[in-house]
């Protein structure tokens, strides 16, 4: 399967999260939106999320028969 290339982080300065890209080290950006000040579950769907869009733009899904 590989990476998943998102993670929840807690920011530093507040009492929120963001999710950040394991490669850039900055907050995740999903459809023009800037994934950061986020609630804990907010932050736990939206991974998933945009983990699952980045492993099916990457062709590492498989189908279940």
């Amino acid at each position: 399967m590989g990476y998943l290339r998102y993670q929840v982080s807690k920011n530093e300065t507040d009492a929120y999260w963001s999710i950040v890209d394991i490669f850039t080290g900055w907050a995740a950006v999903y459809h023009g939106v800037r994934l950061d000040k986020l609630e804990p579950e907010e932050a736990d769907r939206m991974v998933d999320v945009i983990n699952l869009a980045d492993l099916a733009k990457r062709g590492q899904l498989r189908r279940l028969r």
